[in-house]
Formats: structure tokens, C-alpha cells, sequence
């Protein structure tokens, strides 16, 4: 078989990891034909130029090698537990995922992106993955193991968000899995390493509950397209020197992945309710739970939510933290500034006016900073049209921190002084 991609070429190109797709991907379409000038008007995102390529399929053959170079692996993280307890409320994974935001129609619910809802609850007691399962597991060489998230009104409603993936192929071929993940359409700089990682994780969860080893994953987009405004983001990381792939661990057999999910799912709202008053304490106990019942494999994610939850509010737990976490693992999670750090664990001593620790004081007004410096963040994007390179928005945070802890009884943040920092202004 083979799918015209890139430059015209018939091909139909496997990848060992992640991160070879992607580079390779993004390569292809920096010498893509620039398109994107017109467009219907409740697509405003397609009046942004793009470069694209139609019909683009490649095959994922390790797909536990799916943590790519640019991967974000707190969002990510946070995506796959939300994806995965059927939720489409806004609230729930806007906290991790602020931009996510900027896709709802109603301020309540996320309307396209919610696949794990459309997979497992597109109406009340209908789970296809649990159908997909059984149906593997009954007929050896079935065809008809396939889920879909499109639904045909996504084909006529007006939205700021319709789905980009259509559906899911699962097949049982000599006791392994192999899936087909079909996109309508794919950022391929922005999204595309969020993608392969969850569905790649969920192709895994229905090998394992279906009792099959996990094999290759053959994913096709439509459009593969990389916005203009994306394009340097995209130079610098195929510039970068690149480590090694590193591949997750097997998925263990012995417990019920989709029951881990659930626990998981539990342990997110209970760090986000904590999440005002985060302790190291407090997160082992929610990391435990996991861990006791479902083991290492199951609390790695546990440990992850949970540093991206403690790395914008307190220091002490985020250090902790870390230091459970797989060294090759570390690159992908959300760095605290050290401006922030030696602020949270110093006694301050007339700072603020008075004697007083900085674990009562400081973190109040630093999550004050956080949450404008959010808000600013969303705003910018939603003004603009375009995402914020991880890199930039670390900096813009380090400036923001520096300028907070040379004036650090001022904690007001303007538009105006985020988008300098944005700029590399103090």
C-alpha cells in the first residue's frame, strides 16, 4: 500500500518512534505549499496561512517509543486521564490545559475534543471501546472492532471546536493489535505529539484488556498541515540535537488498565482540590493510593499530574516530587523558576513589612502572579491566533518571577507587562 506524501512522493514511510515521525513530518511540510488565505467564516483558523499535505500515512512500529522531543508530558498526561474517564467538562481539563478554553462554545463543556466522551459515553450506557474489546476478544480476524469520534453532525454544526480525529481501526492479527487512527486533520507542530501519545496509550489499554501483545499503529491524516506562525518553532526542534527515544515501560497485565484509568481519573480531582493547599504529605497519599492497588506503571502518571499541579504552587513539593521521577523523564516536565525557589524556602525578614515565613506569605501572592500570568497567557492566544512556544512562555515566566522578586510586595501583573516579558523584557 501506498499514500502520496510529501512533495508527491508515493510512500508510506514506518517510524521506530515519536520523535522520527514528527521531525520527519515537519520537515516534509516546511517545503509544503503555503495555503490558507480564505475560508468559511466559522473556520476563522483557516484563514490562518498554513503549509500542508494531503493524505499523509505512516506507521508508528514501537509505539511505546511515543514520547516525542517536543512532548509536553504533564498536558499530555492530564489529556489521557480526562480522555479516558469520558469527561468533556471544561473546568476539568482547562486547569492543566488552560488554551483548551479557547475551543469552548458554552464556557461548560469542550464540544469536539472530548474524545474519551465520544468514545466511551456518546449516549448513556453505550462504551465502544468496552464493545471493541469484547468484539476483539470473541472473533479472531474480526473487521468490525472500529470506533468513531466524528459523528455526522460534526459535518454541519457551527463550533470553535469539531473534532480532528474521525475514528479508530482495531485488528486481531495473530494475537496482535493492530490499530489505524484516522485524522480529518492534524497540526502537526502543535498537537501531533499529543496525538500519538494518547492514542498510542489507548491502543495499548485495548491490547491489554483484549489479552493481545501491542503492535504497530498506522496513522493517516487527511490534512497534515503546520500553521506559518509555527514555523520557526518548528526549525528550532528540527535543529536541535536529539536524545535518544525513550520507551515507556510495557503496560502491566495483571491489572485492568481501564480500572487503573478510573483511579487515576479519582486522583486528579482529588490534587485539584487540593491544589490551593498543596503538601508533599497530602500528594503521597493520593500517589499511594494508586501505586498500592494498581502498581509503578499506573502511579508514574499519579507522580506526573501531580508535579505539573505542584510546579506553578509550591516549590517544596515540586522538588520532592521530581526526585521520583525517571531521570529520562525529567526533560518532558514543567521546570519551576529558580527565582521562585529561593523565594519559597528563604525566611524573609521584612519583606512584606514584618517578620513572617515565606510558606505563608509568598506563596499566596506567587499563585496571585500564576493565575494572571495564566489568564494573560489564554488571552494572548485567543488575541492572536496562534500558540505560545513552550520556550517563550518559560522565559516570559522567568522574567515575570525576576521582576516579582526584586519588588516582592507587588504582585499585580498587566497585559501589558506579560506580552514585554513575552518579548524578553523585564
Amino acid at each position: 500500500m501506498s499514500i502520496k506524501k510529501c512533495k508527491g512522493d508515493a510512500m508510506f514511510s514506518s517510524y521506530d518512534s515519536a520523535t522520527d515521525a514528527c521531525r520527519e513530518l515537519l520537515a516534509c511540510l516546511l517545503n509544503a505549499p503555503q495555503r490558507g488565505a480564505g475560508g468559511v467564516a466559522a473556520e476563522s483558523r483557516l484563514r490562518r496561512p498554513f503549509r500542508e499535505e494531503l493524505n499523509t500515512a505512516f506507521v508508528l512500529s514501537n509505539p511505546r517509543k511515543r514520547i516525542s522531543q517536543s512532548l509536553q508530558l504533564y498536558p499530555a498526561t492530564a489529556r489521557v486521564i480526562w480522555m479516558m474517564a469520558a469527561n468533556n467538562r471544561l473546568s476539568d481539563i482547562k486547569f492543566h490545559v488552560p488554551q483548551v478554553g479557547n475551543f469552548t462554545d458554552d464556557e461548560l463543556t469542550v464540544p469536539g475534543s472530548s474524545y474519551g466522551m465520544r468514545l466511551r459515553q456518546p449516549q448513556p450506557g453505550l462504551d465502544q471501546i468496552e464493545g471493541a474489546i469484547k468484539r476483539l476478544k470473541a472473533e479472531t480476524d474480526s473487521r468490525r472492532a472500529a470506533v468513531t469520534i466524528f459523528q455526522p453532525v460534526d459535518a454541519i454544526r457551527e463550533s470553535n471546536d469539531i473534532p480532528c480525529a474521525f475514528g479508530i481501526l482495531f485488528h486481531n492479527r495473530d494475537k496482535f493489535l493492530e490499530t489505524t487512527v484516522i485524522m480529518r486533520s492534524n497540526n502537526a507542530c502543535a498537537l501531533l505529539p499529543f496525538n500519538l501519545f494518547e492514542f498510542s496509550l489507548l491502543a495499548e489499554v485495548v491490547a491489554v484488556e483484549a489479552g493481545l501483545e501491542l503492535g504497530p499503529i498506522t496513522y493517516f491524516a487527511g490534512s497534515m498541515h503546520l500553521y506559518e506562525s509555527d514555523i520557526e518553532r518548528a526549525k528550532g526542534l528540527l535543529a536541535e540535537s536529539v536524545d535518544t527515544p525513550f520507551a515507556m515501560e510495557q503496560m502491566p497485565c495483571d491489572k485492568s488498565p481501564l480500572k487503573a484509568l478510573k483511579r487515576l481519573a479519582q486522583a486528579d480531582v482529588k490534587l485539584r482540590e487540593a491544589s490551593t493547599s498543596l503538601n508533599i504529605t497530602m500528594v503521597n497519599e493520593i500517589i499511594a493510593d494508586v501505586e498500592n492497588d494498581f502498581g509503578p506503571y499506573w502511579s508514574l502518571f499519579a507522580k506526573i499530574l501531580a508535579c505539573g499541579v505542584a510546579a506553578s504552587r509550591d516549590f517544596q513539593t515540586f522538588s520532592s516530587l521530581i526526585q521520583l521521577i525517571d531521570p529520562n523523564l525529567k526533560r518532558f516536565l514543567p521546570k519551576m523558576s529558580q527565582n521562585v525557589a529561593d523565594i519559597n524556602i528563604a525566611q524573609i525578614g521584612g519583606l512584606f513589612g514584618r517578620d513572617v515565613s515565606s510558606n505563608v506569605v509568598v506563596p499566596i501572592r506567587r499563585n496571585n502572579l500564576m493565575k494572571r500570568f495564566a489568564e494573560h497567557a489564554v488571552n494572548y492566544e485567543a488575541e492572536s491566533g496562534q500558540a505560545i512556544g513552550a520556550a517563550v512562555l518559560l522565559r516570559a515566566q522567568d522574567l515575570v518571577f525576576e521582576r516579582f522578586a526584586a519588588r516582592g510586595d507587588d504582585d499585580v501583573l498587566s497585559y501589558d507587562a506579560f506580552r514585554r516579558a513575552l518579548d524578553g523584557q523585564s
